[in-house]
């Protein structure tokens, strides 16, 4: 028999799919609005927020949710519209992990799946996409750029290399005849790595492959293959300038000035959730759109609580997604998450983007499993 939960199963896959075949972030929206969102309504269910609810884990990134909603509150840019827009948003983030909750519970394997078919689906979209791009660019020397919602290369890059790495994790995919399709999007996700010249998905590889080898030591010998295999590709086979040639892209000076406004904002609370012009900065007469860091990010909107809970929050998701074999390839991709926004982002309540994937995804995958893991079965039906 069909269940009504499958077309939920479906609505989330297509959502995933969207960022490779959509170049309008609207409809890559209302992919999420009208099969993720509109499905949940009739698949949600009283026992379904019991035990999400039950989660400490979920609360506390609930918690989390609604306090940098609060921060709107003592915003100079506060009004009904502005706060209407970030709640929408949290409601949002709220529904993707309630959604995904309810597709693990009614198909456990649904991580499985999407761990073993995500990453060949995405390295191939890498092919497509270098084929498309060096048609009429120079090889290798262009910054590489995917298409459609994947178009920011540091985005797309650390996406690619964080579901690779989730595939790798699982010993199946490595050793039970799955070793030559590993290499080949091993070296793939590479190419994407330097072509794109992203240093923050170096950072973010770098990351990953560190919890690996903490976390798993049957295949840390596997990880460390992989530590030579990236510093070969990026430091023989390719010029090791493009990690300093573009210069530090005024990063520092840019966090330097938004925590100069943190400070007269106070940083204790921060400048709260504003309108989109509280996060342009300007150094030196160029404009950023933003600070280009979720953590500074995190100071500016909501002040030194806000970046303390969202810090905690990440170690709460490590130690917890590390307690677990079936939720450690989410680790990785939400480790990659994590380094690679050191260096880029800055709000956390947004609509769907590609980093969702790297960040709430993953939590809400970890949420999951760790709930339906535990058993907890409340008596609400």
């Amino acid at each position: 028999m069909f269940k009504k939960e499958y077309f939920l199963l479906l609505g989330i896959v297509v959502f995933l799919l969207s960022f490779l075949v959509l170049d309008s972030a609207k409809a890559i929206n209302n992919v999420f609005y009208g099969l993720v969102l509109f499905p949940l309504i009739f698949c949600v269910k009283k026992r379904h927020l019991y035990r999400i609810h039950s989660c400490w884990l979920a609360n506390f990134f609930f918690i989390f949710l609604l306090y940098s909603l609060s921060s709107n509150f003592w915003s100079n840019d506060f009004s009904i519209d502005t706060f209407y827009r970030y709640l929408k948003r949290c409601l949002y983030i709220y529904g993707l992990c309630l959604a995904v909750f309810v597709a693990v519970e009614s198909k456990p394997d649904f991580p499985r799946m999407i761990e073993s078919y995500f990453a060949p689906v995405l390295v191939i979209f890498a092919i497509i996409c270098m084929f498309v791009f060096y048609r009429t660019n120079i090889f290798p020397d262009a910054r590489f750029t995917a298409l459609n919602g994947m178009s920011h290369p540091t985005f797309f890059s650390v996406v690619l290399v964080a579901y690779i790495g989730a595939f790798l994790s699982s010993g199946k995919n490595l050793f039970l005849g799955r070793g030559v399709l590993a290499g080949a999007m091993l070296f793939v996700g590479i190419a994407v790595l330097v072509l794109s010249q992203s240093r923050s998905t170096f950072v973010a590889v770098a990351a990953m492959i560190a919890f690996a080898v903490v976390v798993s030591r049957q295949a840390s010998w596997f990880y460390f293959l992989c530590i030579f295999l990236v510093m070969v590709g990026v430091f023989v086979f390719f010029d090791v300038n493009f990690l300093v040639n573009r210069g530090l892209s005024w990063r520092p000076e840019i966090w330097a000035e938004v925590i100069d406004r943190t400070k007269n904002c106070g940083v204790l609370f921060g400048c709260g959730y504003g309108g989109w012009e509280s996060q342009e900065v300007f150094v030196n007469g160029n404009k950023f759109s933003h600070s280009h860091s979720v953590y500074v990010g995190q100071l500016y909107y909501g002040g030194f609580v806000a970046l303390v809970l969202y810090v905690s929050l990440l170690l709460g998701f490590f130690v917890q997604g590390a307690k677990n074999k079936s939720t450690i390839p989410w680790v990785l991709v939400l480790v990659a998450g994590a380094s690679v926004t050191l260096t880029e982002g800055s709000k956390l309540l947004m609509t769907p983007s590609p980093l969702w994937l790297v960040l709430f995804f993953p939590m809400a995958m970890i949420i999951a499993l760790s709930v339906v893991s535990s058993g907890k079965i409340g008596d609400v039906s």
